[in-house]
C-alpha cells in the first residue's frame, strides 16, 4: 500500500529530523569533571578562597575540593584538587571571579595543588 504524498513526505522528514538528533546527541561533550585552571588561590577560616574564569554563570555549587593525605615519618603532604563538575555556559564577557569554597578540614601542613596556575592579564 502506497502512502499519499504528503504523509510519506512527512515519515521521511521525521525520519531525517531523529537520526540527526541522533547523530547530534553523540557529538556533543559529556558534562565531565574538569580540573580547573585556577588565577588565584587562599585559605581562610571556612574554606578556600579561588579565583577562576566565569562566563557569567559560576557559582561556588559549581566545584568541589577534594584532598587526600600522605603522611609519613619525613613529612606531611596533602594533595588537593579542585574540580569544577558543571560548565558554564553562559555568554557573558569572560571575567576572573572569586568564590569561597567550602571545606570539611583546612590543611595545616604543605599542600600539592594539582590544578594549573594560570596569570591574569
Amino acid at each position: 500500500m502506497q502512502l499519499p504524498l504528503p504523509r510519506r513526505t512527512l515519515t521521511l522528514f521525521l525520519l531525517v529530523v531523529t537520526s540527526f538528533s541522533v547523530f547530534a546527541a553523540d557529538s556533543m561533550p559529556a558534562n565531565k569533571p574538569v580540573l580547573e585552571p585556577l588565577y588565584g588561590l587562599t585559605f581562610n577560616p571556612v574554606g578556600a578562597t579561588i579565583r577562576v574564569v566565569s562566563n557569567g554563570c559560576t557559582s561556588s555549587r559549581d566545584f568541589r575540593i577534594l584532598l587526600r593525605s600522605k603522611t609519613s615519618a619525613d613529612f606531611n603532604l596533602d594533595y588537593m584538587r579542585i574540580i569544577r563538575m558543571l560548565p558554564d555556559r553562559c555568554r557573558a564577557r569572560p571575567r576572573v571571579i572569586s568564590l569561597t569554597l567550602k571545606m570539611n578540614r583546612i590543611p595545616t601542613h604543605a599542600i600539592h595543588v594539582e590544578n594549573p596556575f594560570r596569570i591574569y592579564q
